[in-house]
């Protein structure tokens, strides 16, 4: 329904003149222009109605009701959280540029900031190890999207566990928390500029990292990396490991993914927060190529946005209930 309503909103909104001269020809494969461009042109009251058509429901039962408002939040916020830990959480809302915004509120984004570990907002099978052996996510994980919900999830505690990998306690979340808030909006991207004007039933492309223009520059810089290294060192594949292959074309990249297409919605994500200026791994060098078109992205986005955006009072924040 959601995606008849994006459907007909678009053909009901002209575009601004030039925008079909735009000059990233590069990018005519990875999302359709012409559709972020007239979902950006939407009047006011469209926006509102589309995002209420986007929202979905947690899929987990026993989610805490205040992370289950829908209306125009796009970020909910837990009530265990310290008053100043709840104005950095809205600070890191208010940084999300404009252009970027505007997709996460029509396309039914919500962000959420939780206390107790992300089990607090996804507390399902939270206490139980997974059949790996392996911890829970939700206590240890410090972010994370949801593909099929469009929530994104930043914790400010992780939880502290013992052998059992039951809760005993909880401690403050010390990473780097820019740069995860905005891995987990890169996701997000990922996810809309894959459906925002795709064709109807094109099963297997629905997001900006399914497309063969990103999928063949991540290739290509992969390739690189075992064909032609020359500045980087065993530590240094070792410290980015949650963006690498363990192998590439038979060639060790001491990684934590089973091949080069593993990597990509995770490469996409710590690229766009490079891209925002709140990287730490420097993945920009490892994946030239591949930054060079999220950079073409990000401009694009930013010039379709300009050019026709309507004037709308979008929400950043709500109150703690």
């Amino acid at each position: 329904m959601a995606a008849l309503l994006l459907a007909s909103f678009i053909a009901a909104t002209p575009l601004q003149d030039n925008e079909a001269n735009a000059n990233s020809n590069s990018l005519s494969a990875e999302f359709n222009r012409k559709a972020v461009a007239r979902s950006y042109a939407m009047a006011c009251d469209e926006r509102d109605y589309l995002r209420d058509a986007n929202i979905k429901e947690p899929s987990q039962r026993s989610t805490p009701k205040y992370f289950k408002k829908k209306l125009s939040d796009i970020a909910l916020y837990s009530p265990l959280l310290k008053p100043e830990e709840k104005e950095a959480a809205e600070r890191l809302m208010e940084s999300i540029p404009d252009y970027a915004r505007d997709l996460f509120y029509t396309q039914g984004g919500v962000f959420i900031f939780t206390a107790q570990a992300l089990a607090e907002a996804l507390p399902d099978y939270s206490d139980y190890r997974k059949k790996d052996g392996s911890l829970p996510y939700q206590n240890t994980y410090v972010g994370l999207y949801i593909y099929s919900e469009k929530r994104a999830y930043l914790t400010f505690y992780t939880g502290v566990l013992d052998k059992n990998g039951q809760v005993i306690g909880y401690e403050v979340m010390d990473g780097n928390k820019p740069r995860i808030f905005h891995h987990e909006i890169g996701h997000f991207l990922d996810d809309v500029l894959g459906e925002v004007g795709a064709p109807f039933f094109e099963f297997g492309a629905k997001r900006f990292t399914d497309r063969d223009s990103f999928k063949d520059s991540l290739k290509a810089d992969m390739d690189a990396l075992v064909d032609d290294n020359k500045s980087f060192t065993v530590k240094d594949f070792e410290r980015r490991s949650y963006f690498l292959p363990e192998t590439h074309k038979e060639k060790p990249l001491y990684g934590k993914r089973k091949g080069y297409l593993d990597t990509r919605k995770e490469v996409f994500a710590e690229l766009w927060a490079e891209t925002q200026g709140r990287g730490v791994y420097n993945l920009y060098k490892y994946f030239p190529r591949t930054y060079k078109l999220m950079q073409d992205m990000d401009k694009e986005l930013q010039q379709l946005y300009s050019k026709n955006t309507k004037s709308c009072d979008l929400p950043t924040v709500v109150p703690v209930p």
